[in-house]
């Protein structure tokens, strides 16, 4: 194959490893709408018991009274931070299916891409548990988390004991709440939404991450082989809301360090990982390997029509 094959069948190949990593976080989307809504569901049942309790007339003072709201506020409180807890225990567990994914799909683009092997082989365990979280955040997602649920702990709170004060019914209070948690479809800003774009940038981050230890893995083998080769960022088409500075970042190399630099000075290793809210969150770009130069009269070592699976048998299972 020519240099400009290896290159079409490269961006085809590292494009359909995005699809799949892509369906991997949308696949997970629906299982956290479903513990949302249950834990909705939970404090709405607290607060239906006021009313079962006390009656459709029951007053903010009647609620004073021994410490009852405080007991209820508690009880929503708990709820919250127990479905924080699931939130980030099932993120996790998703960020490394992701890294594992989105890595081991890019090493077979590389691999088949250009037909040979790079020395490709299991992923350490280690580097999967340190995908996990963003060296240069000031904030852990971990702890963007638990802060979102400390905001939404009071706003719900006070929802409840306005609506008391001000004499609502049930059905008032409980609306109020839904719309805290975003709303009857959890579309609307509120709770769930701010707590899902933490997980999608977090499983975009790390989707470029994963490409970037590939890649890494990858160079001193192809460097033997005498493929020379640059990292190089793509802005996609169709972004609802493109950010000029990414778009100057369109097909632009990384320098010798492997580390790109843009307009406004932030330095990083690719997409989502410049640890700079501004830069990384709803960010959609992602990375390619640009070939520069090719071995010549080099037998393949990768036949290019195998597949995914068959590779992964043959590189991963073996080495």
């Amino acid at each position: 194959m020519t240099r400009e094959e290896v290159n079409i069948r490269l961006i085809k190949l590292l494009n359909r490893a995005d699809v799949e990593v892509e369906r991997i976080l949308k696949e997970f989307e629906p299982k956290l709408i479903r513990i949302y809504k249950k834990s909705l569901e939970e404090i709405k049942k607290e607060i239906a018991w006021i009313y079962e309790k006390f009656g459709d007339k029951v007053t903010y003072g009647q609620m004073q009274a021994y410490n009852r709201l405080a007991g209820i506020e508690r009880e929503i409180a708990k709820e919250l931070k127990n479905l924080t807890g699931e939130t980030i225990s099932l993120t996790k567990d998703k960020i490394k299916e992701v890294f594992r994914e989105g890595y081991y799909r890019t090493a077979f683009a590389l691999e088949s891409g250009t037909g040979f092997k790079l020395g490709f082989g299991e992923l350490n365990k280690n580097i999967v548990e340190a995908a996990v979280f963003n060296q240069l955040d000031r904030l852990k997602w971990t702890e963007r988390m638990g802060i979102t649920t400390e905001t939404y702990t009071n706003l719900i709170n006070q929802q409840l004991a306005v609506g008391l004060n001000q004499g609502r019914g049930y059905a008032k209070i409980a609306s109020a709440i839904t719309d805290k948690f975003g709303g009857k479809g959890l579309t609307e800003p509120g709770l769930y939404p701010r707590m899902l774009r933490i997980v999608r940038t977090e499983g975009h981050r790390v989707q470029n991450a994963s490409r970037v230890i590939a890649f890494d893995k990858s160079e001193s083998a192809a460097e033997l082989l005498g493929i020379e080769s640059q990292r190089t960022w793509l802005h996609p088409a169709g972004v609802k809301e493109p950010r000029e500075d990414h778009i100057q970042m369109n097909d632009k190399g990384a320098d010798e360090n492997g580390l790109f630099t843009l307009p406004d000075g932030t330095v990083t290793e690719g997409p989502g990982l410049t640890g700079v809210p501004e830069h990384d969150i709803n960010c959609h770009c992602t990375l390619y390997f640009k070939i520069v130069s090719l071995p010549k009269n080099e037998k393949l070592q990768i036949n290019p029509k195998m597949n995914y699976t068959d590779w992964s048998q043959l590189r991963v299972a073996t080495n």
